[in-house]
């Protein structure tokens, strides 16, 4: 049992994560100096090749922000970009010493973030195929759920920094047990990788090969980034694996609920709000985790309802036709009205997201009589309905409203799409 306690801590420990950092050229410099040696050393920073942070800072933290999403140190007070160097707060630099790393990794973190989803879903769906898509969705949101649950139970702390170069500023109020990072990486592509089997013929060494890469660079992602341990890691890769295998057998029964039970939309209804009540939480302090299980929830129940009005409506038709389906290569001008699809269509997303934002969170603040602002938005009774009706009404229409669009402008003129 001891051997196990010491093989946990070494699991956990935040000097492993430094070093992993260090071995992909991340490197923390000392502390800032006070102003007045700044400034008398600045010529002899210059001939070093390395520019003074606060001199750096102000000219480039708009410049840095175009680099590192908005996700990315978006508590920090100030950036630099400038001489791959990068400021975490006011005291702390960092020096990035191969950008190749640091641009994939933080593409890595995106594909667990909600503008990946924002983007990825709505073209899968309109461009590709929303049988496999739901597949993957209901795969997502019962990982996921139970996933955000069990860090609130178990409450581990995420690597302390120092040693551990913490990079991503909106996760620190969240405790790191498992990575739903790492729990996602392996569920999406493997979904989707295996629910095509049958469905579609294509170079499947190719497809495995996306699905480790895309895996591989999430996973690695975590611990670059600062966010989560190897032991957290490991325990997101495990627990993911093992929920989408035991939930594999029975996507095709769910699926078929899901579009044809007429109690379905209810049921759904009524697992988002249970869902939401009985998630565990600190009352005396909100996270992160709260807001992100309900987007996550919501928007995976918007998908079922959605699909659900399709099929009543008959804008969604079961395919009829021979597997497995043949996937070429498609032509300049497919490709074409694929971009313009998303041209229109995720901007129409957008603006429902900040119309309804603006509606429900101005809304619910004149009925609670408190003035709108950055503490009260955090408030349940306005947070949870924003969350919920901003993201579950933009993934309905991502799903209805958006293919009747593309139809009336001569973007998907077949009319009835095929659910293939």
């Amino acid at each position: 049992m001891a051997n196990f306690g010491k093989y946990v801590r070494l699991l956990h420990s935040a000097e492993a994560v430094a070093e992993f950092q260090a071995c992909f050229g991340l490197e923390k410099i000392n502390k800032a100096r006070p102003q007045e040696e700044d400034h008398a050393a600045s010529e002899d920073e210059q001939q070093n090749g390395k520019l003074p942070v606060a001199s750096s800072t102000k000219e480039s933290s708009v410049h840095k922000r175009k680099h590192v999403d908005s996700q990315h140190l978006q508590n920090s007070t100030s950036s630099s970009f400038e001489n791959d160097e990068m400021e975490l707060d006011t005291t702390d630099t960092v020096i990035i010493k191969n950008k190749i790393w640091y641009y994939l990794f933080c593409f890595g973190a995106e594909l667990g973030n909600k503008y990946f989803y924002l983007v990825f879903y709505p073209f899968f769906m309109w461009n590709f195929s929303a049988w496999l898509l739901r597949r993957a969705i209901y795969v997502w949101v019962v990982t996921m759920y139970l996933g955000q649950a069990a860090k609130e139970l178990i409450k581990m702390p995420r690597p302390s920094c120092p040693p551990a170069i913490k990079m991503e500023r909106r996760y620190e109020t969240e405790y790191g047990m498992p990575s739903t990072h790492a729990m996602v990486g392996v569920l999406m592509p493997f979904t989707l990788l295996l629910s095509s089997i049958g469905r579609f013929e294509y170079p499947f060494l190719l497809g495995l090969i996306v699905a480790i890469f895309w895996t591989s660079i999430v996973v690695m992602s975590r611990m670059y980034l600062g966010m989560h341990s190897l032991l957290d890691v490991i325990a997101g890769i495990t627990a993911g694996t093992l929920l989408m295998t035991m939930m594999f057998p029975f996507l095709n029964v769910i699926d078929d609920w899901v579009l044809n039970s007429k109690m379905a939309p209810f049921v759904i209804l009524l697992l988002i709000l249970v869902s939401t009540l009985v998630f565990p939480r600190d009352s005396k302090k909100w996270r992160e985790t709260h807001a992100d299980t309900l987007n996550i929830t919501s928007i995976s129940g918007g998908i079922a309802i959605g699909s659900w009005i399709n099929t009543y409506i008959g804008m969604l038709v079961p395919y009829t036709g021979s597997l497995p389906y043949v996937l070429s290569l498609p032509s300049l001008l497919t490709i074409g009205v694929m971009l313009l699809r998303m041209v229109v269509g995720v901007p129409l997303l957008l603006l429902i997201d900040e119309i309804l934002t603006f509606c429900i969170r101005n809304t619910m603040a004149k009925l609670l009589g408190v003035p709108l602002n950055k503490k009260t938005k955090r408030l349940a009774l306005i947070e949870l309905p924003h969350r919920f009706g901003a993201y579950f009404t933009m993934t309905v229409v991502c799903v209805t409203i958006s293919p009747l669009t593309f139809q009336y402008l001569g973007l998907d003129p077949h009319g009835p799409y095929m659910d293939l």
